[in-house]
């Protein structure tokens, strides 16, 4: 009779009925499942919320097991994108135009590239989370085709309107900051090598909450105090983890921890004020407004990028973001929006055809009937979201 020995098996190959050989933990240290216990299908199922990769468990080498000779194939024991907690918004109501859209021929190739970005930022946290480093290689990498996938701006922003999400909010969303960002600097003429610090700060500036529980991450109720104050321990955690890495410079490091600080000393976590919040932090932090109002979460209304627009000229009024960089951001958004098809709140479709002055918030719209409509500041009827290009019921 064989004897049972001690093999590490990939957490996505366990079956119920197997037997843990050693206990196993989550991120912070605290033990989910003690050794020798008998796995069921809901132990499984928590193991891979908790992102753990593999276990050791008793039992006879078969195909599903990692030995010594499968290790030196795959030394990390991982899939090539490892998992990540998959807790995402429902997409059927948010998609709706959308989805034919994307699956229009010509815009295949820009749905295609998004999701490869979206993968390549899964696999960047995820390792981070696993395995507490950064691979530096790929990462940049990944700079270089995000700075190549920002030339059309255009292209961006439908892709970060309603470009159907299939991963956690935390990718998409540092996706799009790095991407908003890189539009601000760009308009502000940074050089390419401070751009690409930009970027990576962008990318990296939420890396802190690979330390926030995925429980806390993954809540689709408002979250109480005591896990806000947590949430909001990111960005330390961030600077922090970063700076072990050894990799990073100094202005990316600040743009981690500083990008919810705000010029009045309102923000987090150390309450600098604008003589001490670094130029990457400051854009980042417009950046990550914007797309935190306009994206889909867990919890809470997604708003239209008009409110979001709004929301950034009334923190410049109050002195609370960058004033140069908001405007700037502010300008790109009129530039690109022009043009764009919106849904109104009585239910029309308009396309949009001039901005007004940003005092008076006026937008000049025209509707499929021809019909034009001026819609000054707190309107009753309001811009509720971007669709589609139109003409009639027919994609443009």
């Amino acid at each position: 009779m064989a004897l049972s020995r001690e093999v590490r098996c990939l957490v996505d190959d366990l079956e119920a009925g197997m037997k843990l050989a050693s206990p196993v933990y989550d991120l912070n240290g605290k033990m989910l499942l003690n050794s020798n216990s008998i796995l069921s299908e809901k132990h499984i199922l928590l193991l891979r919320k908790m992102v753990v990769a593999e276990v050791e468990v008793w039992d006879k080498p078969r195909a599903n097991v990692i030995t010594e000779e499968t290790k030196e194939e795959n030394p990390l024991g991982l899939p090539e994108i490892p998992k990540f907690e998959e807790i995402v918004p429902s997409n059927e109501e948010q998609i709706g135009l959308w989805e034919a859209y994307w699956n229009e021929e010509k815009q295949v190739a820009i749905s295609s590239a998004y999701v490869a970005l979206l993968t390549k930022m899964k696999k960047v946290y995820s390792l981070a989370r696993l395995h507490g480093e950064i691979d530096q290689n790929v990462l940049e990498r990944l700079v270089e085709e995000i700075l190549a996938f920002s030339e059309s701006p255009q292209n961006l922003l439908r892709c970060a309107f309603f470009h159907p999400r299939q991963s956690p909010y935390i990718f998409h969303h540092s996706l799009h900051v790095t991407l908003f960002s890189i539009l601000i600097a760009r308009q502000c003429n940074f050089s390419n090598e401070r751009l690409r610090k930009l970027a990576l700060a962008a990318l990296l500036h939420d890396v802190g909450k690979i330390r926030v529980s995925l429980e806390v991450l993954g809540k689709k109720e408002p979250l109480t105090e005591v896990e806000q104050e947590k949430v909001r321990l990111h960005a330390l955690l961030g600077f922090r983890f970063l700076q072990q890495q050894k990799k990073f410079d100094m202005p990316i490091l600040m743009g981690v921890l500083q990008h919810h600080e705000r010029l009045d000393g309102s923000g987090y976590p150390l309450q600098t004020h604008s003589d001490k919040t670094h130029v990457f932090a400051r854009i980042i932090a417009i950046a990550d407004v914007y797309d935190a109002m306009t994206s889909q979460k867990n919890y809470g209304v997604q708003h239209s990028p008009f409110d979001a627009l709004a929301e950034i000229r009334r923190d410049i009024s109050s002195g609370r973001i960058d004033a140069n960089y908001g405007r700037a951001f502010l300008e790109i958004m009129r530039t690109n929006l022009l043009g764009e098809w919106v849904a109104l709140s009585d239910g029309r479709f308009c396309q949009l055809v001039g901005w007004g002055q940003d005092e008076k918030r006026m937008l000049y719209l025209q509707s499929v009937d021809n019909e034009r409509i001026v819609l000054v500041g707190d309107s009753l009827i309001k811009p509720i979201q971007i669709i589609p290009p139109q003409s009639g019921n027919v994609f443009l």
